[in-house]
């Protein structure tokens, strides 16, 4: 890989059955300069699983103090990011391996495109995808853009903004992506979707 920093920056809400596999996944990969985690507000046990893993070499952890969204969670790792490649990963997702990192990396740093996304399971939604790889300076006069955002918002405001740019669907091969109905029981489920949906039409009447 050529000799670029590069951040990863995880959003976490609810995220007790995984976050400490996504670290651990994280904590493998050898070309990562900086590993962001951002606890959005949660009420299960994902901040006191991430405030025993304080200390570990390459990682920074944010506790916001109040449920505030993705977008407003991604913008602030980018504020404290020292990177200039971003990779934007989903704390719901299990097993990133190098591999399928790089596959998301390279296409950027070769000049292929500007930025790159994670096909989603559904192609249909492919442009929801939250797994995407932007360079830093793309993303940072957007900060308060993102900030603003509904809870599920970020992908369509980036959608949106970067329109211009040239972008990349990467299928990977590796990962297990948690569905809300893996995750919670079948009515929250349902409502937790119902949630997602509202949210990313609520943004894009907004925009």
């Amino acid at each position: 890989m050529k000799d670029v920093a590069v951040s990863v920056v995880v959003s976490a809400y609810n995220e007790e059955k995984t976050i400490e596999r996504v670290v651990d996944d994280l904590l493998k990969i050898s070309f990562l300069n900086e590993i962001i985690i951002i606890d959005d507000g949660s009420k299960d046990d994902t901040k006191n699983i991430l405030e025993k893993i304080i200390g570990f070499p390459k990682i920074q952890f944010i506790f916001n103090k109040k449920n505030q969204g993705k977008g407003y969670s991604i913008a602030r790792g980018l504020e404290i990011s020292k990177s200039e490649l971003i990779l934007i990963l989903d704390a719901d997702i299990i097993n990133y391996t190098e591999s399928d990192l790089k596959l998301l990396v390279n296409p950027v740093l070769n000049g292929e495109c500007d930025y790159t996304m994670k096909m989603t399971d559904n192609t249909k939604t492919k442009f929801t995808s939250g797994v995407r790889v932007y360079w830093k300076k793309d993303l940072v006069p957007l900060l308060n853009e993102m900030k603003n955002t509904t809870r599920y918002g970020l992908e369509v405001m980036l959608n949106k903004y970067l329109v211009h740019k040239k972008g990349k669907f990467v299928t990977l091969r590796d990962y297990k992506h948690f569905q809300k109905f893996e995750k919670y029981p079948l009515p929250q489920a349902m409502w937790e979707y119902l949630k997602e949906g509202v949210s990313i039409l609520m943004q894009v009447v907004k925009q």
